[in-house]
């Protein structure tokens, strides 16, 4: 997986009230095999995996400064990054489109479906949810859009 953590998650939406990633990575992960493996390819996808891998092991874990966008030269390695931090893009912004129906409603055995309230906020309106969904996914699309322009460029590199 190309997203594993709470920092990831708050630096591409610092929005973002997530405080156990565990709760989100199967909706990412839906994002990862039905869209990014699709656009990458099995080959390409194993080596962003071990890059990120690779990564983590050596900062002890991903932070937003490990893929920091502004680090981003035309060194192929630092292409790799950023096109993992695309990806990543890519994931959470399908993930939340896709889900934020389930993602807005409890199902529970005591009492079927029900929607959450907190204290201090106020439930987010059909309106606010249909803009948020359609902003998400032209954000998706924006990155899918982004990525291919970058493997294009990377696959008329002369590296």
């Amino acid at each position: 997986m190309l997203l594993t953590t709470d920092d990831e998650i708050r630096s591409l939406m610092p929005t973002s009230k997530w405080n156990d990633v565990d709760m989100l990575l199967s909706c990412v992960e839906e994002e990862e095999q039905n869209v990014v493996i699709n656009l990458l390819g099995d080959e390409l996808m194993n080596r962003f995996v071990a890059e990120y891998e690779r990564l983590k092991a050596e900062h002890g874990g991903i932070t937003p400064d490990v893929l920091r966008p502004d680090d981003f030269s035309d060194q192929p390695e630092r292409r790799t990054v950023r096109a993992i931090r695309i990806c990543q893009k890519i994931q959470l912004f399908l993930a939340l489109a896709h889900n934020a129906g389930l993602m807005s409603v409890q199902f529970n055995s005591g009492g079927g479906l029900n929607q959450a309230t907190a204290e201090y906020y106020d439930k987010a309106d059909d309106k606010s949810v249909d803009r948020f969904v359609k902003d998400a996914y032209m954000k998706a699309n924006r990155n899918v859009d982004e990525l291919l322009t970058l493997l294009e460029m990377d696959a008329r590199s002369p590296e």
